[in-house]
């Protein structure tokens, strides 16, 4: 990942007010995550965000972590399959392939409130941070494990506990 000098600057802060209004602005749409990070992928800006919200992430790991480890970092693995329900503000949420049992995470995102989502990089599941995604609209009738298909496969959607 790479920050701009304000995503160091924030990061770094011990001033948990000014991390929260800066990810309450974030999460509604009046600041651009780009603001923060330079280049930033799905999982990056995720991350990014969770940490500002209080998730336990040093600089190190969220400088020096390479695409394939941010679906582990950020415990999409470890999150319950979303419902159709409304999810929290600020829940990191992933989305994965599953093809015979195992899950190929693709894409990770911010909740916004209720069933919409922000995100970069993810066409119809947010592909600019300024977008915002209602996941009740891309994402319609479950299968009986409770997979939709998007883009022609079998999908899991997960809420992190990160």
């Amino acid at each position: 990942m790479k920050l701009t000098e304000a995503g160091k600057s924030l990061f770094n802060s011990t001033d948990v007010n000014e991390k929260n209004k800066a990810a309450d602005s974030l999460c509604n749409g009046s600041t651009d995550i780009n603001i923060y990070t330079e280049f930033g992928v799905c999982y990056e800006v995720v991350a990014y965000l969770r940490c500002l919200l209080g998730s336990q992430l040093d600089i190190n790991t969220l400088l020096g972590s390479d695409s394939k480890d941010w679906p582990i970092i950020i415990l999409l693995n470890d999150g319950n399959q979303w419902t159709n329900g409304d999810i929290d503000i600020g829940t990191a949420v992933g989305f994965g392939r599953v093809i015979k049992e195992n899950i190929t995470w693709f894409h990770a995102a911010i909740a916004t409130g209720g069933t919409t989502i922000r995100s970069v990089n993810g066409n119809a599941l947010g592909n600019g941070w300024s977008q915002l995604v209602n996941l009740s609209d891309v994402l319609i009738n479950p299968d009986n494990n409770g997979y939709f298909n998007y883009d022609n496969a079998p999908t899991i959607v997960t809420l992190s506990p990160f």
